[in-house]
């Protein structure tokens, strides 16, 4: 039996219990492949998440990469900016590419359900296929498949459990036969392909494919205490920063994305640079109602226009209670302001920079 391992860079939609990464090892051990599967989707993500995560992980051992962030890059593309998740998603590529030039990588697209977000979603697939076009690689595109099969809004409505999120059993089981497929059928064409030596000139203006991982939690500069937060699937180790303070640090390359625990005690940070100033909810909504008691999130700092200064810079980010203030403010979904009158702070893990 053929052997395969999987990699799995995505969101929410790569961990539902039952879902399509539960059922891909079943579907391909059909055709006679034995698959194992290494989750590393983080819900509530983007794909700089997912750059920050390919960082932090050796995927050598991988045959296939699944890089599942379309339905999640939605609100990074619409109010981030065309260019700048051009950079990050090409970044992304660019480095598993370069890293593993023998791995497949499978882009999975799979889209939101209202019709008011067809617009954007159109769009991102036109960029997200001219930029895959320039490497040779396919998409797996999951949601024109489901678009040209239920033409009537009722049926394909009923196909999602909210905006964002398949029901099981059906289609989650048709998605992981639909990648199952296609991941063989990429395969055979690899095995008669040359192995890549060169990257092609990247199609944005600058990939990040050259960023970096700060882990904050030992960054030298850091004088506040660390705190772990662990359930059955993550562990993480967090800066905790009380309100009314603030980690300062001297840094020369451009911030892209601030990685951050959201907790029952989570409250608003504020991000400093360059005179430019960018504030966050920290506390999420699901977490609040106590159906979660942490979720990693992260805040998104690249944008076509947030231009820092060249040369060194000061960078500081603040702890503050959730008030009336929407200076510079970035609303992030399903984030809301921390009304209760408990002991609170911005609890940091990363910081991605190029």
């Amino acid at each position: 039996m053929q052997q395969l391992n999987i990699a799995i860079l995505g969101g929410s939609n790569s961990l539902i219990r039952g879902g399509y990464t539960a059922l891909l090892p079943e579907v391909l051990k059909h055709s006679g492949v034995d698959c194992q599967v290494l989750n590393l989707a983080v819900g509530a993500n983007t794909c700089l998440r997912g750059l920050s995560t390919a960082l932090q992980n050796d995927l050598s051992e991988c045959d296939v990469i699944v890089v599942e962030y379309f339905i999640n890059d939605y609100s990074f593309y619409a109010h981030c900016g065309s260019e700048a998740w051009m950079a990050a998603y090409e970044g992304l590529i660019r480095h598993l590419l370069a890293k593993y030039p023998k791995t497949l990588i499978v882009p999975l697209i799979l889209g939101r359900r209202d019709p008011g977000c067809q617009k954007v979603q159109q769009a991102m697939r036109a960029d997200l296929l001219r930029l895959l076009d320039n490497y040779g690689i396919r998409a797996a595109d999951f949601d024109q498949l489901l678009r040209g099969q239920f033409a009537d809004w009722k049926q394909f409505r009923l196909l999602y459990s909210d905006g964002g999120h398949f029901r099981k059993p059906y289609p989650t089981n048709y998605l992981a036969a639909f990648l199952s497929t296609h991941i063989l059928a990429a395969l055979r064409v690899a095995k008669r392909a040359r192995v890549r030596k060169k990257l092609p000139p990247p199609v944005s203006a600058s990939p990040l494919e050259q960023a970096r991982m700060l882990n904050l939690a030992h960054h030298p500069e850091n004088t506040f205490p660390v705190q772990e937060f662990k359930n059955s699937k993550f562990t993480a180790t967090a800066v905790a920063v009380p309100v009314g303070s603030q980690i300062e640090m001297t840094m020369t390359d451009r911030p892209l994305l601030l990685e951050f625990v959201s907790a029952p005690q989570s409250c608003d940070l504020i991000f400093e640079k360059g005179g430019m100033i960018q504030r966050f909810r920290t506390l999420h909504k699901r977490v609040d109602s106590s159906e979660f008691g942490f979720l990693l999130l992260s805040a998104v700092l690249l944008r076509n226009d947030w231009q820092a200064p060249p040369g060194d810079c000061r960078i500081v980010i603040k702890a503050v209670p959730s008030d009336d203030d929407r200076t510079g403010f970035v609303p992030q979904y399903n984030l809301i302001p921390n009304t209760r009158q408990n002991e609170q702070f911005v609890y940091l893990t990363g910081l991605t920079t190029a």
